[in-house]
């Protein structure tokens, strides 16, 4: 013997409600975890979202994006610096064989300035460049173009070289990311 029920319009229309609240509920963004060291976290640049590796330490900034050989279209690195080194600052394109796009920040994630980084020639191969540490590093260092931020700064974004031209990305415009969680590991 089967249990018959009788659906009522008013039960139909509460089980169309359930549904649609579910569906609803289970497609919203999760909370994203906040940033560690090491590890990436989302930025939004004018509306588009990258996936971008987090720089909070001296080691990590130091090496930046060297050597790497691409960039995906949604990604690339945020460089974050505590408030005792809040500075005018100037990046180089050490050790990098691709060009990149660097856009620097205040402190609340506003556009300073930005420029789109050409790679240099690589180190000379007769060793008389050194290496990082060594007195032969100096003649390397000092012929790579500097790019300053212009104004002190907090944050530096680095993504694929064209990023900035093809989203129109203006000085004064506010990137999104968890600024105050980045300011935490800072060191």
């Amino acid at each position: 013997m089967a249990l018959v029920s009788k659906r009522t319009p008013m039960m139909w229309m509460a089980w169309t409600v359930l549904l649609l609240l579910t569906n609803t509920l289970h497609g919203c963004d999760t909370p994203a975890a906040p940033p560690t060291l090491g590890g990436t976290t989302a930025v939004t640049v004018a509306g588009k979202k990258f996936t971008v590796d987090v720089a909070a330490d001296d080691a990590v900034r130091m090496k930046g994006m060297g050597g790497r050989t691409s960039i995906a279209e949604d990604g690339g690195m945020i460089f974050v610096f505590p408030p005792s080194q809040s500075r005018i600052m100037g990046f180089v394109m050490r050790d990098c064989p691709i060009d990149i796009d660097i856009l620097y920040l205040d402190g609340a994630g506003r556009v300073l300035s930005f420029y789109e980084m050409k790679k240099e020639k690589p180190r000379d191969d007769d060793g008389s460049e050194g290496k990082d540490g060594d007195m032969g590093n100096v003649k390397y260092e000092g012929r790579l173009k500097q790019y300053s931020s212009r104004f002190r700064c907090t944050f530096a974004v680095e993504l694929r070289a064209g990023s900035i031209a093809k989203l129109g990305v203006k000085e004064g415009n506010l990137l999104t990311f968890d600024v105050d969680g980045l300011k935490r590991i800072a060191k």
